[in-house]
């Protein structure tokens, strides 16, 4: 995978980015089944308010 990032990207967002890609090839060569079952749906912000009873904004 090739990523280009832009001018406004500090070099700690670029590291932190990396850093995350990496652990997810780990989780993949431990557990290669994992990416069989990609994409996990995960709650988003708007489903965490409604089970609160709050009104999406």
């Amino acid at each position: 995978m090739m990523i280009e990032s832009t001018e406004t990207e500090t070099k700690e967002t670029v590291d932190s980015f990396a850093g995350v890609m990496l652990k997810i090839n780990e989780k993949i060569e431990k557990t290669p089944d994992i990416i069989l079952e990609a994409p996990r749906q995960i709650a988003n912000r708007y489903d965490v308010l409604r089970e609160k009873g709050q009104e999406r904004n």
